[in-house]
């Protein structure tokens, strides 16, 4: 796995199974490979956004949820996604 990061997109009325199967062998890698630098988690879903008590548990799996939260974060805005990527960037280029 060459990638050291994940931009996971967790809209619908639940997470989609390979998306969250993707975190899932992300986070696991991440346990024993320290130039992985994280998973964010992005919801632009409105339904989700307007009723906040779902991303605590009702419209993303708490499992996913965890997974994210333990390594990265969710996020309602695209723009804070990329802030988070290029700062994991950033991170790694400024170690080579």
């Amino acid at each position: 796995m060459t990638s050291n990061a994940v931009l996971a997109l967790l809209d619908g009325p639940m997470v989609d199974d390979g998306t969250a199967s993707e975190i899932g062998i992300f986070w696991a890698a991440m346990q024993s490979d320290p130039s992985k630098k994280g998973i964010v988690g992005l919801v632009t879903d409105t339904r989700v956004i307007r009723d906040r008590n779902m991303i605590d548990g009702k419209g993303i799996n708490l499992f996913v949820r965890g997974c994210i939260e333990d390594v990265g974060q969710v996020v309602d805005k695209f723009d804070k996604a990329i802030e988070i990527l290029r700062t994991w960037k950033s991170e790694i280029e400024n170690k080579i």
